[in-house]
């Protein structure tokens, strides 16, 4: 499994649960199209977190990094409703840090036995 972690910040003007409730819309509609495997979002709590790393967290997760790839480049070429949901949530960010991690160890497929 493949990990995008996403933390931001919002413009002084933005309405936090307007974001948030666009945000899963966008995510919801990724995930129907089956172009991610799930997601969450997380605010910060008592204002603890390491500085500079945003109000909100978001995870998404795909199958695989080609998943992961795929995805993010249909998004970014999409000129449709994806990117109208794009621009949405955008729009009111005034910092985003963005990191991508993988499960480790690996799964590894089971060793067959040919011995027998």
């Amino acid at each position: 499994m493949t990990h995008l972690h996403l933390w931001c910040s919002l413009k002084a003007d933005a309405d936090a649960r307007e974001f948030c409730d666009n945000v899963q819309e966008f995510l919801s509609d990724l995930y129907r199209r089956e172009m991610i495997e799930g997601f969450n979002i997380a605010r910060r709590d008592f204002a603890m977190d390491p500085p500079g790393l945003g109000e909100f967290h978001f995870t998404v997760d795909f199958r695989d990094a080609r998943q992961a790839s795929r995805t993010l480049d249909e998004i970014e070429k999409d000129d449709g409703e994806i990117a109208e949901f794009r621009k949405t949530v955008t729009a009111v960010i005034k910092d985003m840090n963005v990191a991508m991690y993988r499960d480790w160890p690996e799964p590894r497929l089971p060793r067959i036995n040919h011995d027998r």
